[in-house]
């Protein structure tokens, strides 16, 4: 990539031999133009970076550019505001502010990722047309960093457990078969090289983990231009730090300036192991088996539904050539690095020791899970009795890796298959577990919709995590501030954590400010395409006793033009506490073309006793056809009233039963009464006549 900015445009060079500089606004007309706007931004970019004021990587373009635009003086509704990139001709983006969106504090364009330029780009700049005249502001000219590819290029054989690109080497002393790096060594520090590497640029930072510590190397043009090799030093007071003797783990990854890391699916190398023996005095190392099978390394993907255990082999006599009493207690310590750097500790229930042969204690998954793509080290205390350390062993390092999500989606409870009605006075939005998590993070919700051109209309609401998640975290969006969202296509709903510290590079955009994957919905009138579904024991008038029912309701899907590989999402939404659910059904050859049926548990009846409950489902065909929605049915829960008493018109007479006109000008009122009356209780009137 040069590190020259690209200009789009021609203008006369200011100085011979160097990058055009000069800026004009594109615009003709006898207006005024002032430079007096602040310039737009991007949330988590960096600045500065080498050779441009702003630097963005693929985080900040994969779903879109989101620049953003400071309130600015006099603004008015009418007003245009445009964004640059590389021409003062064609804005990529624009929007105009409409009546009731000239009190927010800061405006956003959103420009798609296919029209984002890369590289050094200039001028990037700003501009406001004032409604109702010629005159323009625009923000300085700036050169923008814009950067898509991952130091280390592309992993060419993605499927291995590390990425092909990145290696390291140990020193040849410490490469021969059986070295062992013994104190003596280990005051000399070890000097480890790595490969000259794809896409290695100035300014690029390695970060080496010998045996769980992390050491830091930033690259410079020397490094680039291959003039000095690209060592790391570990020093000895890192290789002295306390549990430093078993079979260490050495690995690296790389993330560039602008915040790229290396691979898209494998950042890390592959992982170099060295034995240590810095202190006699430590019992022998733990062994990690999988299935049975010693292992370093574990690949979530493919391994995580097996079987783990660390095994200890326990000697009769301990280091210092005391004998190891019966009785002993093993308590395994498990110490994780998560993929973004922080800890995970565990410690495994206390089992007996067997002397002179090997003890087992079993690693739950869900703790391997946790640790995906980061690293965990294993070691072992003996204690005699439960509680009084009588040895402590050497360290093992694991690492583990696969694709999974740590920040998963939000739900939304109103939302019918992506279709939310936007008569609905709020919505519920539940968070799913995530990581990173702690009560005092700061987590922002956020709803975003693009508009033609490049406008962007956004929600936003900043909290604390607060408590653990489901069912108590989750956020209620009102429908004052959902509704201008109706009519805009697809609405993105995701999460932001920022944990409030600052990254391995420092500065500016550094913030470890993470983002969820995208929810997509849409607000919008439900069209029914298919019948209401059918609920067992539910009478003519449309109520269901929750005497009738035992043990389960039995739910009925009546739609029959349906082929294998279709699915039914079906939605159980009630008024009480708890009283909702729902799932999804794929269709088969046994069960498409006919009625589905399927039991519902009666604790969803019971919850919703006294209240409603309304009942829908929706067909994802498998041909990707257009999505049908079934007509709503909606059912009171609770006793049966029996025959009711006949209502009354106050204005009426009675023997007989008549309303002169002159009485009901003001219209006419229906009194009831029955036994057993409530304030949820929900009335019907149904007024028939014969016109005349």
């Amino acid at each position: 990539m040069s590190d020259e900015p690209i200009v789009t445009e021609s203008f006369p060079s200011s100085e011979p031999g160097l990058p055009d500089r000069s800026f004009c606004s594109g615009r003709e007309g006898g207006g005024v133009l002032v430079e007096d706007l602040e310039p737009p931004y991007v949330n988590n970019a960096v600045q500065p970076v080498v050779n441009a004021d702003v630097g963005l990587g693929i985080r900040n373009i994969e779903n879109s550019l989101f620049v953003t635009f400071e309130r600015w003086f006099n603004l008015n509704v009418g007003d245009v505001f445009e964004f640059f990139m590389g021409s003062t001709r064609f804005p990529l983006a624009w929007d105009e502010i409409r009546p009731g969106e000239n009190t927010q504090s800061r405006y956003q364009l959103a420009i798609r990722r296919e029209l984002v330029p890369l590289g050094f780009i200039y001028p990037c700049f700003g501009r406001v047309l004032r409604v109702g005249s010629n005159n323009e502001s625009t923000s300085p000219p700036q050169t923008w960093l814009i950067k898509d590819t991952r130091p280390g290029g592309v992993d060419q054989d993605p499927g291995l457990p590390y990425h092909s690109e990145l290696k390291v080497h140990l020193p040849a002393d410490l490469q021969r078969p059986g070295a062992v790096l013994d104190p003596d060594r280990a005051s000399l520090g070890v000097v480890l090289t790595v490969e000259r590497y794809p896409d290695i640029r100035v300014r690029d930072t390695i970060e080496l983990y010998w045996n769980g510590h992390l050491v830091l190397l930033r690259l410079d043009q020397d490094h680039v231009d291959g003039v000095k090799p690209i060592e790391i030093v570990v020093e000895p007071e890192i290789i002295f730090r306390p549990n430093g003797s078993g079979l260490l783990t050495i690995r690296f990854r790389v993330q560039d300036e602008v915040l790229n890391y290396s691979g898209e699916l494998q950042q890390w190398s592959r992982a170099v192991h060295l034995e240590a023996d810095l202190d006699p005095a430590l019992l022998e190392r733990a062994y990690f088996l999988w299935n049975g099978i010693d292992i370093t390394d574990v690949n979530f993907d493919t391994q995580g539904e097996d079987h783990f255990e660390v095994e200890v082999y326990v000697p009769s006599r301990l280091p210092d050539g005391s004998v190891t009493p019966a009785g002993t207690q093993i308590v395994v310590t498990l110490t994780g690095t998560r993929v973004d750097g922080s800890a995970l500790v565990v410690e495994l229930p206390a089992f007996p020791a067997r002397i002179n042969r090997s003890s087992f204690t079993d690693v739950a998954n869900s703790i391997l899970k946790q640790l995906i793509n980061g690293s965990m080290q294993i070691s072992y205390e003996l204690q005699f009795p439960l509680g009084t350390v009588i040895g402590t062993s050497r360290r093992l390092t694991v690492t583990v890796f696969g694709t999974v999500s740590t920040m998963p989606p939000v739900n939304v409870v109103e939302s019918d298959a992506g279709l939310i009605d936007p008569t609905l006075d709020f919505i519920t939005v539940e968070f799913p577990e995530y990581t990173p998590y702690d009560r005092n993070y700061s987590v922002t919700l956020r709803m975003e919709a693009v508009r033609p051109g490049g406008g962007v209309e956004f929600y936003e609401q900043t909290l604390l995590a607060g408590n653990p998640p489901p069912p108590t975290r989750f956020r209620i969006v009102v429908n004052s501030e959902f509704r201008r969202f109706i009519g805009l296509g697809n609405v993105k709903i995701f999460y932001r954590v920022d944990d409030g510290l600052i990254g391995a590079l420092g500065g500016v955009g550094a913030l470890a400010i993470r983002e969820s994957e995208h929810l997509t919905v849409q607000f919008g009138e439900r069209v029914a395409d298919m019948p209401p579904p059918l609920l067992q024991h539910v009478d003519e008038h449309g109520n269901i006793d929750p005497a009738d029912v035992i043990g389960i309701a039995i739910v009925t899907l009546s739609f029959v033009r349906t082929v294998p590989g279709d699915v039914f999402i079906w939605r159980w939404v009630g008024t009480g506490v708890g009283g909702s659910t729902g799932d999804e059904i794929i269709l088969n050859g046994g069960t498409a073309g006919k009625p589905v049926e399927f039991p519902v548990d009666k604790v969803y009846v019971d919850l919703n006793n006294n209240g409603e409950l309304r009942l829908s489902y929706t067909l994802i065909p498998a041909n990707g056809g257009p999505i049908l929605r079934s007509e709503v049915l909606v059912v009171s829960v609770g006793p049966a009233l029996g025959n009711l008493i006949r209502p009354e018109v106050l204005e009426a007479s009675r023997n007989p039963d008549q309303l002169p006109p002159e009485a009901a000008e003001a219209g006419a009122t229906i009194w009831v009464s029955f036994q057993q009356m409530r304030p949820s209780d929900r009335v019907r009137a149904c007024w028939t006549g014969i016109p005349g």
